[in-house]
């Protein structure tokens, strides 16, 4: 019978044979560049040097040019910029996909200080979470680190666009490149409509197909207001003007930039706040009853944003709140004992078969960065 921590061993030695992978690669790209070097060779016989070094890694590995550049690019940042992070990829402690969310991280970033914050934090909570997890963890250190500039943010926004691609069997890819605001409010709007059509055969997601077809067929595409129900989570301060913290959707998405939040028509936009601060206070409200009232039921799932089982991404306004100490023995319904379970985990957890360590803190208050007692403002846009 396997245990888990044979389990654990066995992902130590793939992560350590994904480490030998990249460390080999960069190996012989560095000799064969460092021969290439002691030529005396034209730029472009250089270059194409460079280029059919990559090559012969790409059919050596059996794997794409792309992928061998990939590597070659993510783990040169790792050695320079994240020195520790990478001695943990060595050891097995992260595996590749990690080191990859890593690397794109610290690339983001300017000053070389706060890559090294970065390098010195990151590993203990990249060795207990998923990739997904830490991605959106670096995300939020990253966006306390260098807040994002409004001129950036609308640099980035310029580049919005819609792209169709060909798909088999008569069907096609649609995509749209929007910001996070729109981006949310566009999902909320589409899955309750979708939930409010007759039960007709049709599955959730062919119901959502066919109302975006719907929709930008039969509209005029005049009226850009937000009418769908989106949250946000910003910090009092920047809410106030007196700082430019970016605020972020309550599904982790990237950082939004507050004007844009001031920019909502305030004749189709109704505000609700809840203000709390890092250790969620606020929502240490007892309810005598077992369910939650509405406004607590809310304050919870902005605070968990996801299921609160490590790893899980199912968003926590499709999930049950769950009494960490049962109601029936005397739990209360309160902010501080309820947390968001999807359904599945929830019926794992009501079974006893949910082991303690299998719980994640509300993803909102994982990074406290740079002060511990930063306010946060929960606002609902509908």
């Amino acid at each position: 019978m396997t245990t888990r921590p044979e389990l654990s061993s066995l992902a130590t030695l793939c992560a350590q044979a994904e480490f030998a992978k990249w460390q080999g690669v960069l190996a012989f790209r560095d000799e064969q560049i460092a021969a290439l070097d002691r030529g005396d060779h034209s730029s472009m016989y250089r270059r194409m040097g460079v280029n059919a070094v990559a090559l012969k890694i790409a059919q050596t590995l059996r794997i794409s040019e792309q992928q061998v550049w990939r590597i070659i690019e993510q783990g040169n940042r790792l050695r320079e910029h994240l020195p520790t992070v990478w001695a943990a990829f060595g050891d097995g402690v992260i595996d590749a996909q990690k080191a990859s969310v890593l690397a794109v991280a610290v690339d983001r970033l300017d000053d070389p200080i706060n890559k090294a914050r970065l390098d010195a934090v990151v590993v203990d909570y990249a060795t207990t979470h998923t990739p997904s997890e830490l991605r959106r963890w670096t995300d939020k250190l990253i966006d306390r680190l260098e807040p994002l500039t409004i001129d950036a943010a609308e640099a980035e926004r310029a580049k919005r666009h819609v792209r169709i691609d060909t798909g088999h069997h008569g069907m096609s890819y649609l995509g749209v490149y929007l910001s996070s605001l729109a981006g949310q409010a566009v999902m909320t709007r589409l899955g309750k409509a979708a939930a409010e059509l007759p039960d007709d055969g049709r599955t959730l997601e062919q119901k959502k197909a066919d109302l975006v077809a719907s929709w930008l067929t039969n509209a005029d595409g005049t009226d850009c207001d937000i009418h769908a129900e989106v949250a946000i989570i910003i910090e009092a301060a920047a809410l106030a003007g007196v700082t430019d913290t970016p605020a972020h959707t309550t599904t982790g998405d990237a950082p939004i930039p507050p004007a844009w939040i001031f920019g909502l028509n305030p004749d189709t936009t109704i505000w609700t706040r809840l203000i709390t601060d890092p250790a969620g206070h606020v929502l240490d409200v007892t309810h005598l009853g077992y369910q939650p009232p509405a406004a607590l039921r809310e304050a919870a799932q902005w605070r968990d944003m996801t299921c609160r089982i490590q790893g899980c991404s199912s968003p926590a306004t499709s999930c049950d709140l769950d009494h960490h100490t049962p109601f029936d023995t005397g739990g209360p319904t309160s902010g501080a004992n309820l947390r968001s379970l999807c359904r599945r985990h929830h019926g794992i957890k009501g079974h006893g078969l949910l082991p303690p360590d299998a719980y994640s803190p509300p993803e909102v208050h994982l990074v406290q960065l740079p002060s511990p007692d930063i306010t946060l403002e929960y606002i609902k846009a509908a």
